[in-house]
């Protein structure tokens, strides 16, 4: 996220409002995934809808990366954490 705001620090932008628009984006909806391969770390991604999803106290899932090359996701999931009955 810190790389996402330094590059919209110094990217071009219509105006001040989308400027601010897109550093509320960067900040609040992306998801940092776990790392794939040993000694690399996560990645952070955009996932539109997820992210409003669990906003439990006690949450019931989680978001994954599924599939993929090593050291890289083709997918995203939300799973369960434990029984929905």
């Amino acid at each position: 996220r810190r790389r996402l705001l330094r590059l919209l620090a110094s990217a071009p932008a219509s105006s001040d409002g989308q400027r601010a628009w897109a550093t509320a984006m960067c900040s609040s909806r992306p998801f940092r995934l776990p790392a794939r391969a040993e000694g690399r770390g996560g990645r952070t991604a955009f996932v539109p809808f997820l992210d409003m999803a669990n906003h439990a106290a006690s949450p019931n899932c989680e978001v994954q990366g599924a599939g993929g090359a090593p050291g890289a996701f083709e997918a995203v999931a939300l799973v369960a954490t434990r029984s929905l009955d």
